[in-house]
Order: structure tokens, then sequence, then C-alpha cells
């Protein structure tokens, strides 16, 4: 075996001999486990009260997770490969879905859109919502794929998607309101904005500016997440809250989730390096970490909570440069949000008065905002609600799992999460994983406040407009707060939850493929027309109504084209029959 590692270092594969050498030497502790001897150079492992039985068991358990952890790290970090499997999943998943399916997308993609123009705050005509002046191409583009959402019956044909793709840049505008993105500084849809920019001045068709918009999104997650995780450790938990269908669907479209999802990883990753351990701050990080909290606070109101972590950077440093920096930070975000109120007209619904004012009316009754809250988290339709969106309702909300597979997704995660716990092994630890801890409540808080000030009509009874997905990035903090920031795959707890993650993710991908071909391409069989297999066996439409078992046999022959004569057509895609 040495000779074989030796002649393929000869031909200048240093890492591939690395590799096998590291994957031969996992063969050996996986069989010196199997024998009891423990790992080299200590001896036969004692079995502290166990029987023989139980002995056994334990140690091949733990000389099979130890062997898929050294596996995972034998060409780097165990997260490297994570990250690696993430985003071929995310690959995959944008491969698969149509433009324009993500949740309000339609208005993100025009607000990109409008950055690459010099656009900042948007327009608002007389009698009509905020929204900015796009190319007709764009506008032309949209209007393809308007018909998917909310309609689970249409489906993509492939005239449909040949139509679009040769749309493209006229130079000539249309108005188009986009009132959702008003409430954002559009910086953070920079990825998009170079991609459309870069689109229409190298003469690419719409279509494919704006997979370049998505390709561009998606490898700014990537940086985002590989250098958070090069920054602090990120926990199984962390990993199995980016690998629910619902993240995963995000992160493969053009919208903002993904980015703001990265971007707060980022920030809290940062912030943990730096107040757990005075010697590990750099300045750059701090300035990193202003940048992207003033991003994440003026395009996700509820992560305004955000700016707690920058102040108590400050404290802990205690340095009067840093306290500007957060002050001129809490400036620039009130003010951006005084404009953006003042300046942003909604129409899609009717609130009963200006957000302004219903913002006034709960700031002096704190006590109404509790008790509209409480009766929304009571009610348990609603919950049932948060909890299936939070893990996957697909598309414009209008996609979802067979109800038998949420608790697919639901009790390996709570397994993840309870194997992830660890003590902070610090006094600066303990209280910056709190403070953490505290920005997700806080978070919660702000998120249901700010759609009872724009999205619910006054007065409120409960609060309209909150989805499972808008818990994400709070439950990635309380992520971060309960398990520190030991290594991925550091102790027996640890790799196990390694394990049920990786069958966890292996199952999303399946399920939320098939949902996804299912759900955009596959039409159901018209009533009426039977399915002929061979010149004497048939299946109707009356026998499948049955069920499975009920499919009568058949013997084997060639097939045959039915005659339908008289039947039903098929239905053309994006219209009702």
């Amino acid at each position: 075996m040495a000779e074989l590692l030796w002649c393929v270092g000869r031909r200048g594969n240093d890492k591939a001999a690395r590799f096998l050498d590291r994957a031969f030497s996992v063969c050996g502790v996986l069989m010196r486990h199997s024998r009891g001897e423990g790992r080299p150079g200590q001896g036969r492992q004692p079995t502290r009260g166990r029987g023989p039985v139980t002995s056994s068991i334990w140690v091949r358990l733990d000389a099979i997770l130890h062997g898929i952890a050294s596996f995972l790290s034998a060409s780097g970090k165990t997260s490297s490969w994570v990250l690696l499997m993430i985003f071929v999943a995310i690959a995959c998943f944008s491969a698969i879905i149509p433009p324009f399916q993500s949740p309000d997308e339609f208005d993100h993609i025009a607000r990109a859109y409008l950055l690459g123009k010099g656009s900042i705050i948007l327009e608002t005509p007389s009698g009509s919502a905020s929204g900015g002046m796009i190319d007709s191409g764009l506008a032309e583009y949209m209007k393809v794929y308007e018909a998917l959402p909310f309609h689970p019956e249409r489906k993509v044909s492939a005239c449909e998607v040949a139509t679009a793709g040769a749309i493209g840049w006229t130079g000539h505008k249309v108005f188009r309101a986009a009132p959702g993105t008003g409430y954002y500084f559009p910086l953070i849809y920079l990825p998009q904005t170079i991609a459309l920019v870069l689109g229409e001045h190298l003469g690419l068709s719409v279509d494919a500016s704006y997979h370049l918009a998505r390709i561009l999104a998606i490898l700014a997650i990537a940086v985002l997440l590989a250098v958070s995780f090069s920054i602090y450790n990120v926990s199984p938990l962390t990993i199995a809250l980016l690998v629910m269908p619902m993240s995963l669907f995000q992160m493969s479209s053009a919208s903002i989730d993904g980015i703001s999802t990265a971007l707060a990883i980022f920030s809290v990753s940062v912030f943990l390096r730096m107040a757990t351990d005075k010697e590990l701050f750099d300045t750059w990080q701090y300035y990193a970490l202003a940048l992207s909290v003033a991003l994440l606070a003026t395009s996700r109101i509820h992560l305004l909570s955000l700016l707690l972590l920058v102040f108590y950077v400050c404290y802990y440093r205690r340095k009067p440069r840093n306290f500007i920096i957060w002050a001129l930070l809490l400036f620039f975000v009130a003010l951006w949000i005084v404009v953006a109120v003042l300046n942003t007209v909604d129409t899609r619904i009717l609130l009963g008065a200006t957000p302004s004012t219903i913002f006034v009316y709960y700031l002096k009754n704190p006590f109404m905002f509790f008790r509209v809250l409480f009766d929304t988290i009571l009610s348990g339709d609603r919950i049932q609600f948060y909890i299936h969106s939070f893990f996957g309702i697909l598309g414009w909300v209008d996609t979802l799992f067979s109800y038998e597979i949420y608790p697919v997704f639901i009790y390996p995660l709570i397994l993840v999460g309870l194997l992830s716990i660890s003590p902070a092994r610090s006094r600066p630890e303990r209280t910056a994983r709190l403070v953490v801890f505290s920005c997700a409540v806080l978070s919660i808080l702000l998120m249901f406040f700010a759609l009872l000030v724009t999205w619910t009509p006054h007065p409120a009874r409960m609060i309209e407009g909150v989805q499972g997905r808008y818990f994400l990035v709070p439950m990635i903090f309380i992520s971060y707060a309960i398990s520190g920031g030991g290594k991925l795959d550091a102790g027996l707890l640890r790799r196990i939850a390694l394990v049920v993650l990786l069958l966890l993710g292996l199952y999303t991908v399946v399920h939320t493929s098939w949902l996804l071909v299912k759900r955009y391409y596959l039409a159901d069989a018209p009533p009426g027309i039977p399915f002929f297999l061979d010149e004497d066996a048939s299946v109707s439409g009356k026998d499948l109504a049955a069920g499975p078992l009920a499919v009568p046999a058949v013997q084997a022959g060639p097939l045959r084209a039915p005659d339908l004569a008289g039947a039903r057509p098929w239905p053309e895609a994006g219209r009702d029959d």
C-alpha cells in the first residue's frame, strides 16, 4: 500500500495520495474498534459497567461514526463537505424551479433592475402603488410566468419556455408597481442588479439575464456561508435548518431571502468570534459586522435586533471609535426607515389607517399589541400553518407536501437540536450566546409587530401575513446560542447528529425534487381517457380511482396508441378547462 501511495505521489497527485492514505487509515480505525482495541495508542477500552453485548454495540457504533467523520474530513474540514452538498442541492432545485416562483419574486427582480438604473426610493404615481419604470422586455418576460402563482393546476409548457427565452431587452420603459420592496434599502440586491445590468449591456436575453441573477445570488450565498463557517464553527442544528425544503427553495431563487439568511449567519459568526475572545478581534471584522447589520436592518425590519450585537461589541471593546460607528449605523437605519415609510404606498391591502398612525397607536398602547399577539399564537390553525410553512409550503405558498411527510422533517430536526447542545466554555462566551438568544426573541416580536403595522387591517384581532419562513433567521440565532463554537464533528453526539443530518438531507432532496417536478411540470390526466396496455387488457380511470391494489393484472404485450376519437383533449398550459 505504501508503494501504491508513493507511485501516486511520484505522479504529482499529492492530494490524492493523502486522501487514499486517510481512507485506508479509516478502514484501520474501524477494524481496530471492531476488535475493541480503541484508537491507536489507547489500547482496549474499558466497558465501564456495560454488559458484553451493549459494550460491543456501543464500540461498533462509535467506530462507524468516527469513520464517517474521518472520511468527511479526509480532504478538508467537515463543514466544507457539508457546504458543498448544500449547494449541489441548491443547484438541482434551481434547475427545476421556473422563474419567479418565490413569493414576491416579481417585485424583487423589478427592484434589482431599478437599482441598476440608480433608483433608491420608489416612485409613487397618483392613484398607484409605489414602483418604478422597468424595461418592457422584462415586463413581458414576467407576464409569461404570472399565471403560475396561486394556481397549482397550471403547469409550464415547452412553448411557454421557448417564448420566454426569445424575449430580449427593448430599451422602452413601462411602469411596474413593487410596493412590497419599497421598505428595503436596495443595496442588498447588488448580486441580482449586477447580473441584470450585465445581461442588458451584453445583449443577453431577459431569460439568460434572469438566470444569471440566480447564479450570482447563489454564489453570494456560497461565499458568505464559506466565510462564516471559517470564522466560527457551525453546529449540526444550523446546517439542519439550512437543509429544510423551505430554506433550500428560497436559496434557489433570485429573491433576497437566501442572501439575507447568509448575511445573518455571517453577522452572528463575526460577533461570536469577536465577543468570546479579545485576542481574536480584528478591525475589519467590526466594519464587516456593522455593514452586514446595516443591510439586514434596512431590508428585514424584524432584524433590527441585530443592532444589539454591534452595541455589545462596542461595550465589550470600550473604544470610542467603535461607539461612533454604532451611532452612525443607528442614525442611518432610523433615517432609512422614516424615508421608506413616508415614500412607500402599498394599495394591496386596506389597513384602515396609515402605517405611521398604527405604529403610534400601539406605541401608546403596548398591552394591546401583546393581546393581539397572544390571540394570534394561541390559534391552533395558525400554529399549524407556521410549522408547515417553516419546513416547506413552497412556491407562492401553494405547494404543500402530504401531511404525513412533515413529521419526518420535524422529529429529526428536534433530535439534531438536542444532540447539538453544548455548554459555554467561558464567561464571555456565555454572555455572547445570551445576547444572540435575546436577538432571536426580539426578532420574533419585531416580526409580529411589523406585520401588525404594515399588513393587518386596523383595529386588529389577529396579526395577518406571518409565514413560517420568517422564523428561519431567529431559529438560526437560537441554534448558535445553544450550540456554541464546538467543531461540527466533535464528540459522539455530534457524529450521530451528522449521520441524522445526512439522512435528512437526502430525504429532503428526493421528496422536494419530486414535489417540484409534479407541481410545475406534471399535469393530471384528463378524465375519461383509457390507457391501453395491450390488445386484450386496459386500465380505466375507474380502476385507478379504486386505489393501487385495485388495478387489474395485465399481461405483458406491445404498447399501442388508444383510440381517442371524441375524447376530451389535453388542456393547454396556462388555460383553465
